[in-house]
């Protein structure tokens, strides 16, 4: 790590970029009092992130294969009684 004032930082920028590409640590100071550090940036590999949100990955969150529909096309499942309030 090592320090540079602004004056210096201004006019070799390219130079202290560098720098922090080898990965040294440049901390930019005014006055004599560090005030900025300068390191390389790391891109992240977004592949490996977890979506945010529900959903968003395109799995069901629940397993429905065990449950069958109550349909007209499977009276096997569902057999109206007739005796049943909520079918009046």
């Amino acid at each position: 790590m090592f320090m540079v004032n602004m004056h210096t930082a201004k006019s070799t920028l390219s130079q202290l970029v560098e720098e922090a590409l080898m990965g040294e640590d440049v901390v930019i100071a005014r006055n004599g009092k560090p005030v900025a550090r300068l390191v390389a940036f790391i891109p992240v590999d977004t592949s490996k992130l977890r979506p945010i949100g529900l959903g968003c990955t395109g799995v069901p969150l629940i397993d429905n294969s065990e449950f069958e529909l109550l349909s007209a096309t499977n009276p096997d499942v569902y057999e109206e009684n007739p005796n049943d309030p909520l079918n009046e």
